[in-house]
């Protein structure tokens, strides 16, 4: 970080934040962004994956009270299943 400063706000509540930055240009970029691809709606396989991941999910988390957290346990735990099932489908041979 270069520089951080705290402005006041409009709002009694909050403040607003700068934060200048400084970092080499020369970062490795990450995977990107996720995006699902629908086919694998009308994959079998990948049906019974999601079922699992979901059936495991419920067992794994059953200690979580907090119904949006768990929400977002759900979402990561299928997307991590989605990304791997479609790993495998890519290395697999084509018919």
């Amino acid at each position: 970080m270069k520089k951080t400063e705290i402005y006041p706000s409009i709002a009694l509540d909050h403040n607003t934040i700068y934060i200048s930055l400084s970092g080499s240009c020369e970062s490795p970029r990450g995977p990107g962004l996720w995006k699902f691809n629908n086919t694998l709606l009308k994959d079998e396989e990948y049906d019974e994956r999601v079922r699992e991941t979901f059936s495991n999910t419920v067992k794994y988390y059953c200690e979580v009270a907090n119904k949006g957290l768990l929400w977002e346990l759900f979402k990561m735990e299928i997307r991590n299943a989605t990304s791997s099932y479609t790993k495998y489908k890519a290395k697999v041979p084509r018919d």
